[in-house]
């Protein structure tokens, strides 16, 4: 008996303990110049340039990215006709929801067709 209460209590502390190394983002794409939403921006989650995770805007520009494991994180979002925007720095704590909005202007290059 002594041995299923000894296994029990190290399931239930390993799982607390693998589930407070990990946070969550989210937040929102906007059009800089309207502030209107934008739906199915690319956004990535980056350690030394190297995509870590990632997540696409639904049709009201929101995203959220889940477990992701406790660190310091660059981002970089992307979306045709608009300039990619590049944020360094960004912490992402256990047990927490870190929120990042992103405004996005739009590019004056062209498409070559």
């Amino acid at each position: 008996m002594a041995y299923f209460i000894t296994l029990f209590l190290g399931i239930l502390i390993s799982s607390v303990t693998y589930t407070q190394n990990y946070g969550e983002l989210k937040g929102q794409v906007l059009d800089k110049e309207t502030g209107e939403n934008l739906a199915f921006v690319r956004i990535v989650l980056e350690k030394s340039g190297i995509a870590q995770a990632g997540a696409t805007t639904d049709f009201d520009g929101n995203y959220r990215i889940t477990q992701i494991p406790a660190d310091t994180f660059d981002i970089r979002i992307r979306f045709v006709g608009y300039e990619e925007v590049f944020i360094e720095g960004v912490v992402v704590r256990p047990d927490r929801i870190t929120a990042q909005n992103f405004e996005m202007a739009t590019s004056e290059e062209m498409l070559d067709c």
